[in-house]
C-alpha cells in the first residue's frame, strides 16, 4: 500500500497532541504592538520568572481580556504553550489587580514605570522558578501606590531594585543606603548590566531636583 506525502502530514497532524495549557499569576511590565490587533506582553510570573506572552486580537476586541492589558496589571494568565521566543499564547486572563491608584498621578505613574521597567531589563526569560522577583516587585508596586511623598515612592523603589540586583548575584550586598547618589548608582550598575539605557530614568531624576536644591540627600 502507497501513502501519499499529504496523507502523510494529515495522519501526523491528527495524532499530534495538542498544546498543554499553563495558568501563570503575573504583572504585566511591558506590553506592545504585534500585527494589527495583536499585543506581546512582557509579564513577570510567580513561577517561571520574565516571559513573554503573546495576547492575540487584544488591541481589537476588549471584550476577550476583560479591558486589555497595560503596565501594572496583575492576574492569573492562563496560557497554551508553545515554543521559541514566546512561551505561549494567552487563552484567558482574570485580572486580580490593576493597581489604579498608581495611575492617579504624576508621581506615583513615574515611579512604577521605572520599576517595572528596571525588573524588566534586569530579568532573563523564563530562566527561574523562584518567586523573589514577583513578590519583590508586587510588594514595591503595592508601596509605591500608597506614596504621596517624592521620598516615600524613590525609597520603596530603592529597596526593591538593591534587593533584586543582590538576589541576582549582580550586586554584592542589599545594604546599601538609600540616597539620591546611590540611586544613580543602582541605575548605572543596571545600564552596564544590560547595556540598555532606562527610558524612565531622566524623568525619576527630574522628581529629585526639588530634594536636591534644599540640601536633601537621603531617600529615608
Amino acid at each position: 500500500m502507497t501513502v501519499s506525502k499529504s496523507n502523510l502530514t494529515n495522519t501526523t497532524k491528527s495524532r499530534r497532541a495538542p498544546r498543554a495549557e499553563q495558568e501563570l499569576n503575573g504583572i504585566v511590565l511591558r506590553a506592545y504592538p504585534y500585527g494589527d490587533s495583536n499585543l506581546i506582553l512582557k509579564v513577570l510570573t510567580q513561577s517561571r520568572g520574565k516571559v513573554s506572552l503573546a495576547a492575540k486580537s487584544a488591541r481589537s476586541s476588549k471584550k476577550r481580556f476583560q479591558g486589555g492589558f497595560d503596565i501594572f496589571d496583575t492576574g492569573s494568565f492562563r496560557v497554551r504553550i508553545g515554543g521559541g521566543e514566546i512561551l505561549g499564547e494567552v487563552t484567558e486572563y482574570i485580572p486580580e489587580k490593576n493597581f489604579a491608584s498608581l495611575r492617579e498621578s504624576l508621581l506615583r505613574i513615574v515611579v512604577g514605570s521605572f520599576l517595572t521597567e528596571c525588573f524588566e531589563m534586569i530579568l532573563a526569560e523564563d530562566s527561574t522558578d523562584d518567586p523573589h522577583a514577583f513578590n519583590t516587585l508586587l510588594l514595591a508596586l503595592e508601596a509605591v501606590s500608597h506614596s504621596n511623598q517624592v521620598k516615600e515612592a524613590l525609597k520603596a523603589a530603592f529597596l526593591a531594585l538593591g534587593s533584586l540586583l543582590a538576589h541576582e548575584g549582580i550586586l554584592p550586598t542589599d545594604a546599601l543606603v538609600p540616597t539620591f547618589k546611590n540611586l544613580k548608582y543602582l541605575c548605572q550598575i543596571i545600564e552596564n548590566q544590560t547595556h540598555r539605557k532606562i527610558a524612565s530614568k531622566e524623568e525619576v531624576f527630574k522628581l529629585l531636583i526639588p530634594e536636591v536644591q534644599v540640601g536633601e540627600s537621603s531617600i529615608s
